[in-house]
């Protein structure tokens, strides 16, 4: 029962379902079209996240953890997701300044240093190590 349903045909449910003319054929492939919908609107909110806005000059990051090695951990060096999906769009936000804000309202500033690796993972140099209660939570790019 599987069948290919043509782009043409897709948007024509769409706009039964938008109009409420919802006919019982149409019911299981309207909603193969809403999954994949659902499914494409993460990635569009990626990409809005991995630009700047250019009327407020920031962007927000996650803390994801601190950039180590086998048996060595860089305590000033933290690994985060500014939303970019890519290293090409990575490199956008070398040597901008980063900012974590305590629970106490404490700021430890930082810097992004480079791109890591291939999906748009940034390398952050922090004035002073961020405490571990920091990783998964929201950095400033600015």
């Amino acid at each position: 029962m599987e069948e290919k349903v043509s782009e043409e045909q897709k948007k024509e449910i769409i706009k039964d379902i938008e109009k409420e003319n919802i006919v019982p054929e149409k019911i299981a492939v309207a909603e193969e079209v809403l999954d994949e919908k659902k499914q494409l609107k993460p990635e569009a909110k990626k990409e809005e996240k991995a630009s700047l806005d250019k009327s407020k000059k920031s962007a927000k990051g996650k803390v994801i953890q601190f950039r180590r090695g086998r048996k060595t951990i860089h305590e000033r060096h933290f690994l985060l997701d500014v939303g970019a999906s890519n290293k090409e769009e990575a490199k956008k936000f070398v040597k901008k300044i980063v900012e974590w804000k305590s629970p106490a309202g404490k700021i430890i500033k930082g810097k992004i240093s480079s791109p890591h690796g291939n999906k748009g993972i940034v390398r952050a140099i922090f004035e002073k190590g961020l405490p571990g209660q920091a990783i998964t939570t929201e950095v400033e790019v600015k």
